[in-house]
């Protein structure tokens, strides 16, 4: 039959012990900064493929210009993501 089983609360929801607030704070602050370190490692990969050629010691001034156009669209895109992550 179609016996539906384990509705309701997720896995942990029930009886959780109330968490000390500043550790919940912590907790908080390291999840945004883990994001965070994500959205900037992934930036970073994407608009170095995107901008330069051939790895050098130093970057061209269009090569630094592309990347930072590139972070800053990026960026752009990822405040919309971070928002929902920092309000609150």
């Amino acid at each position: 039959g179609m016996s539906a089983r384990g509705g309701g609360a997720g896995p942990g929801q029930a009886g959780q012990q109330p968490m000390d607030p500043q550790l919940a704070q912590f907790i908080e602050q390291e999840r945004h900064k883990a994001v965070f370190n994500e959205l900037v490692s992934k930036l970073t990969d994407i608009c170095w493929d995107k901008c330069v050629g051939t790895p050098s010691t130093r970057l061209s001034g269009s090569e630094q210009s592309c990347l930072s156009n590139c972070a800053a669209r990026f960026l752009d895109s990822s405040q919309v993501v971070m928002a929902k992550f920092t309000k609150g």
